[in-house]
């Protein structure tokens, strides 16, 4: 049976504000400004703020839902550059349950002129770092509230980008992963998006232009279907196509994104693949692209 690494996650969060650049670094490092806004849930509300702003000081946030006992975030810096750059580490959630990886977070901010400023925060961690978007995306969403207010300076813009990227090293040689991804006989052995998947069919044309069709779901339910069209086919090295799902055949697409596969070939049989997906909404695909890359596993060791 093939030994089968867990998956490395980068999860990355653009946004274009209507502020100048120091207005949004105030927001991030004042505590007074983050117990305006920080908060993982729209119908959240926040208790407290502290910040110690130097290099291995704390902050500690709590936030919830009104009438709970609330989570208490803290978190050390690593690395403060006003106004552009802050670096910090997970230390504890507390009140939540346990993560695998707290991650680290980048916070970067480029000053865009004309009172914009351009924001990319970095998520990274181990494979489950994905779900970290249900936080971040309503943590974003309120620091354009706040900016927004009254008072707040500014307004906000919706210029949202999300890059996830999954990187995982198997140990099976280039020549099968490739086979795995781009012959339609491979894909319907592990092409699924949930443990408790089957797939039903497998179609793919893989050439520049060409499409590719997968069912896949829950025995005895509707099957999801995706399909795509490839835009760049490199073979052993890279595999790019634009992708969306429906429920059934004809349904309305629930998401189109463009996914990039790369293939590195680390010698001794072993192969790294990096999954890069982009889409206002790609953070959610986690949910599906890691029971898919495990499934790749379970078959090539298999």
């Amino acid at each position: 049976m093939a030994e089968r690494d867990r998956s490395e996650c980068v999860l990355v969060f653009k946004r274009v504000y209507d502020v100048p650049i120091e207005r949004m670094w105030r927001a991030w490092t004042e505590a007074a400004e983050l117990a305006k806004w920080y908060l993982a849930g729209d119908d959240h509300i926040i208790h407290s703020a502290e910040v110690d702003l130097r290099v291995g000081g704390l902050s500690r946030i709590a936030f919830g839902p009104p009438g709970r006992p609330p989570f208490v975030e803290i978190s050390r810096y690593l690395e403060i550059t006003p106004p552009t750059r802050i670096v910090t580490e997970g230390v504890a959630l507390i009140g939540a349950p346990a993560m695998e990886d707290g991650g680290k977070s980048s916070l970067e901010l480029a000053d865009l002129g004309d009172g914009r400023t351009e924001l990319t925060l970095t998520t990274t961690g181990g494979g489950e770092l994905w779900r970290h978007g249900e936080g971040w995306v309503p943590c974003l969403d309120s620091l354009g509230r706040h900016l927004a207010s009254p008072g707040g300076e500014g307004s906000a813009s919706k210029e949202d980008a999300c890059i996830l990227t999954l990187t995982r090293i198997y140990e099976a040689p280039i020549e099968a992963i490739w086979r795995a991804w781009t012959d339609a006989t491979e894909l319907a052995k592990w092409y699924l998006a949930g443990p408790d998947h089957v797939i039903h069919f497998a179609e793919a044309d893989v050439r520049i232009g060409g499409t590719y069709r997968i069912g896949f779901g829950p025995p005895g339910k509707t099957p999801y279907v995706e399909t795509g069209c490839y835009t760049e086919v490199s073979p052993m090295r890279r595999l790019a196509f634009e992708a969306g799902v429906t429920v059934g055949e004809g349904g309305p697409t629930a998401i189109v994104e463009l996914n990039v596969i790369e293939f590195t070939d680390l010698g001794g049989g072993r192969t790294k693949v990096v999954l890069t997906d982009n889409g206002p909404d790609a953070w959610r695909s986690g949910e599906g692209w890691i029971p898919c890359l495990e499934s790749l596993a379970r078959h090539l060791g298999g």
